[in-house]
């Protein structure tokens, strides 16, 4: 088990690290905030229209990125546990 922890924080690792450096901060030019990778689970919304201001999480979207993770995880595991037998 951790043999499989190692490999989780790892990946999750990555992941965080991509979310960081694939973010999309456009809110100072009238655009949106974007955190998540590969599905957007944060947007947030910084410009001078009046009707369309508003921030979003979407917790389906954080799921899904971190179920990735996760199958990832497994696969890489059971890869390598048969590499090692």
């Amino acid at each position: 088990m951790k043999i499989f922890a190692k490999y989780f924080s790892v990946i999750f690792g990555v992941y965080i690290a991509l979310c960081f450096l694939l973010k999309k901060e456009e809110a100072n030019v009238d655009g949106f905030n974007q955190f998540g990778f590969p599905f957007v689970f944060y947007r947030q919304f910084y410009g001078k229209c009046t009707e369309y201001k508003y921030s979003d999480f979407i917790m389906l979207n954080l799921l899904l990125d971190l179920s990735i993770v996760v199958i990832f995880s497994v696969i890489i595991f059971s890869v390598m546990k048969k590499k090692n037998r």
